[in-house]
């Protein structure tokens, strides 16, 4: 991961707001949970389908792009998420082999 980067996309005017707005490359979401899942990877799959892209928690993108960062619940939730990501990724390599 490129933490320049991503402080740069998460950097904000003197007002607070984010400077970037969501764009081909870039999607924000206000907290993460399960329930999401089906939408985070429609959002995975057009950034595989285009040059890339991050999709970014934590960021409330309206009214106004503002850093709000994850709700207990949320980082719970996604720090769950990381065994789904395991369990995907092997997916896919079984997938390559056959």
């Amino acid at each position: 991961m490129d933490l320049d980067l991503v402080k740069e996309l998460l950097s904000t005017r003197q007002d607070g707001i984010v400077r970037h707005r969501e764009s081909q490359t870039l999607e924000f979401k206000e907290n993460f949970n399960f329930a999401g899942l089906a939408e985070y990877f429609r959002d995975f799959a057009a950034f595989a389908n285009n040059k890339g892209g991050w999709l970014i928690f934590g960021v409330k993108d309206r009214p106004r792009r503002e850093l709000l960062g994850l709700s207990g619940k949320s980082q719970e939730q996604f720090a769950e998420s990381h065994q789904l990501e395991q369990q995907i990724m092997e997916q896919l390599k079984s997938l390559k082999l056959k």
